[in-house]
C-alpha cells in the first residue's frame, strides 16, 4: 500500500472527528509542517544558528517529517495527484548531493511552488513530484523511513480522537 492510500484509509476512518480540509487549507498545513521541520533540525543540531538550539530530540525530526508526509499526501489526494507518478517525473532530472539544511530549503521553496501552482493543473504534477522528492530526500537524509513517519503522525491522531470520543461519552453519560 502507497502512502497516499494510507492517507486515504485514514482520512475515511477518522472524517467525522478528524475533517479533511479544503484544498488551500492542506496547502497551508503542509507550509506550516514543513516550518516545523526547519525548527527541529535547528535545534537538533542542524544549521548554523547555534543560538535556536534547544534540548535534542531526534524524535521531534521524524514525527514533523510525518505531519509533512501527512499533509503532501492529502493535498495529493484532493488534487487527484498520483504521488508516485508525480516523483518519476520530477526524478527524471538531474540530482546533486545537497546537506539536510539545504534539503529543508529546496522543501520550502517546493511547498511554496505547489501553493502556486494550485491554480495551474498542468503543472501541479510536476511541483508535487519535486516536493514529495525533496522531503524524501530529507528523510532519507535524515535516517528516517517515510512510511514509519507517517505510521507515526497518524497513530498521533487516532489517539487524539479516540480521547475526544471518550470525554464526548463521559459527558455524555454524566448528564
Amino acid at each position: 500500500m502507497t502512502l497516499q492510500n494510507d492517507v486515504a484509509s485514514f482520512r475515511q476512518e477518522v472524517e467525522s472527528d478528524f475533517p479533511t480540509p479544503s484544498t488551500m487549507d492542506a496547502w497551508a498545513f503542509l507550509v506550516t509542517e514543513v516550518a516545523e521541520i526547519g525548527d527541529a533540525l535547528i535545534r537538533n543540531g542542524f544549521g548554523s544558528m547555534k543560538y535556536l538550539r534547544g534540548t535534542r530530540n531526534p524524535k521531534r525530526v521524524e514525527e514533523e517529517v510525518g505531519d509533512a508526509v501527512l499533509m503532501l499526501a492529502t493535498l495529493a489526494n484532493l488534487t487527484n495527484i498520483d504521488m508516485e507518478v508525480a516523483l518519476r517525473l520530477a526524478n527524471e532530472r538531474d540530482q546533486k548531493t545537497r546537506s539536510i539544511m539545504e534539503r529543508w530549503a529546496l522543501l520550502v521553496i517546493r511547498t511554496a511552488t505547489v501553493g502556486d501552482l494550485l491554480i495551474d493543473s498542468w503543472l501541479i504534477k510536476s511541483a508535487f513530484g519535486v516536493a514529495y522528492r525533496e522531503l524524501q530526500e530529507l528523510a532519507d537524509a535524515l535516517g528516517i523511513d517515510l512510511q514509519e513517519a507517517l505510521k507515526g503522525s497518524i497513530a498521533k491522531i487516532k489517539c487524539r480522537v479516540a480521547i475526544r470520543r471518550r470525554e464526548e461519552t463521559e459527558t455524555t453519560h454524566a448528564r
